[in-house]
């Protein structure tokens, strides 16, 4: 192949990875952490919490995270919560987590995502019936 045409098929492959078949509808992904003492029970009432204020569906899991904390190196295990949120609530998730997190600064990651049809339009369909007031 000729440069050109490299170059003309690796833009179409990269075209491609961008935008797949199907997929042209753009959701939030959300990612936060809890603290490993919070029991299991107390983890799915924070998710329905977030459920409430507009989440679609919030997932968590433990893991094991090393951070740099007030100047010293830290290795705790945690939970982790992904939460998929429509671009309308996206904003009051946020702000659901940020008034009923345990820690001082809360991991609050948000990056858009593409989906299926069907699932954007699932996710889409959510909504936030619970009105968020700081504790």
């Amino acid at each position: 192949l000729a440069i050109q045409d490299s170059k003309a098929v690796l833009e179409n492959v990269l075209e491609l990875m961008r935008c797949p078949r199907n997929m042209n509808t753009t959701l939030w992904v959300i990612k936060t952490s809890l603290p490993d003492s919070m029991r299991e029970f107390e983890v799915t009432s924070f998710a329905q919490s977030l459920v409430e204020c507009g989440a679609a569906c919030v997932q968590h899991h433990k893991v094991a995270s090393t951070f740099q904390w007030e100047g010293a190196i830290s290795q705790e295990k945690e939970w982790a919560v992904q939460i998929k949120v429509s671009n309308q609530n996206k904003q009051p998730v946020v702000d659901c987590i940020t008034a009923s997190h345990p820690y001082d600064i809360p991991q609050i990651i948000a990056y858009q995502v593409e989906a299926t049809q069907d699932y954007a339009d699932w996710v889409n369909s959510q909504n936030s019936d619970k009105k968020i007031t700081k504790s």
